[in-house]
């Protein structure tokens, strides 16, 4: 057997197993581009994980607030589906783009919205997060919120100025999606907004 072959295979199996020790055990992990194990940027994983010194620490070595992970997430969108308020606020004042969609679609906003996230919704719409943004099914946040039944996030993209008179590319507008939420008060809240079918 080739010696450096194996020596090779010894060094990156010892460096994945530390890696992969380092992550479950909480401890930190050397801040690369990358992690080692996963392939996946070390930022979308701190933020997955909600760890806010880690990433604090990771933020003061610049490495790509907006980079994406292989299903196009970024940080501030695994914030956002994961309801991390500290690390969204973080990710937001080091210059986290609010209009980046991962593959299928959603940016933070969505998913903040469709989630109920009401603080989060507060952050990315004061960072200047645009209400009215369509994802690939032309689907606003406030339709995303709405067919989930979320009445305080429609409330509060209501009172960013959410336009109630846009419809999906299937020609569902907001009242047609509330209706799929099943929430009664979502649905008069937005026909008094002026939403209509």
């Amino acid at each position: 057997m080739d010696r450096r072959k194996t020596g090779l295979a010894v060094m990156v199996l010892t460096r994945c197993l530390a890696t992969a020790m380092a992550v479950l055990g909480g401890t930190a992990v050397p801040v690369h581009g990358q992690t080692t194990l996963f392939q996946e940027p070390e930022i979308v994983v701190v933020a997955a994980e909600g760890n806010v010194a880690r990433m604090r620490t990771l933020l003061a070595q610049n490495p790509g607030v907006n980079a994406q992970d292989s299903k196009g997430r970024t940080a501030l969108i695994v914030a956002a589906v994961g309801g991390k308020t500290d690390i969204a606020a973080l990710l937001l004042d080091a210059g986290a783009r609010t209009d980046i969609s991962d593959r299928s679609g959603n940016g933070p906003l969505g998913w903040a919205a469709s989630q109920g996230e009401s603080e989060i919704i507060r952050l990315l719409l004061e960072a200047g997060a645009d209400v009215d943004i369509q994802n690939r099914q032309g689907q606003t946040p406030i339709m995303q919120a709405a067919s989930r039944g979320q009445l305080q996030a429609v409330r509060i993209l209501l009172e960013a100025g959410a336009d109630v008179t846009i419809f999906d590319y299937t020609g569902l507008g907001v009242l047609g999606w509330a209706r799929d939420g099943r929430n009664p008060r979502v649905e008069q809240i937005l026909e008094d907004a002026g939403a209509r079918d």
